[in-house]
């Protein structure tokens, strides 16, 4: 689940870091897939180990993770300002909001800022290359803060597991 978003994360840095031409086709269909796979699967693991839902059978888990990948495809044949919608949609319902009320169920104030600060970062300052705040990229306040969110959450996880 979360190696999804893990490897969509690493040829973001390829392609940041190394080759801009060479990693951007791969980059963004990988983070479309995450966004409609990976993440939506987090999710669904928070739900079930915060104790909201009951285990998917693994038959499910494959049902819904090809349900993402074939909407990371639709998301690719839609206008722009749609997909855009698209992913902020099924990431709210299916990402953010089965997080922040395992955070707030569990009184774990952490896990709920980690997923609000993820909100913040997808639904308010998202990754615009061309804009600033503050005179750095908002793609790149974006970066920061899913990274923050990330240890937030994973932090939280790693609380309700034990």
């Amino acid at each position: 689940m979360a190696s999804l978003v893990a490897i969509a994360a690493t040829v973001g840095t390829a392609r940041f870091g190394f080759s801009e031409s060479l990693f951007a086709g791969a980059n963004e269909d990988l983070a479309n897939l995450a966004a409609c796979v990976g993440l939506p699967l987090i999710g669904c693991t928070f739900a079930t180990v915060g104790g909201l839902v009951e285990p998917l059978p693994p038959t499910n888990l494959l049902a819904l993770a090809c349900a993402g990948a074939a909407l990371a495809c639709l998301v690719k044949a839609i206008p722009a300002g749609s997909e855009e919608f698209l992913k902020v949609l099924v990431n709210l319902c299916l990402f953010i909001l089965p997080v922040a009320k395992v955070g707030y169920d569990r009184q774990d104030w952490v896990l709920f800022g980690a997923i609000a600060l993820f909100a913040v970062a997808g639904i308010a300052v998202k990754p615009d290359r061309h804009n600033c705040i503050l005179g750095v990229r908002r793609e790149n306040w974006f970066h920061y803060m899913l990274g923050a969110s990330a240890i937030g959450m994973a932090t939280g996880l790693a609380a309700i597991a034990r």
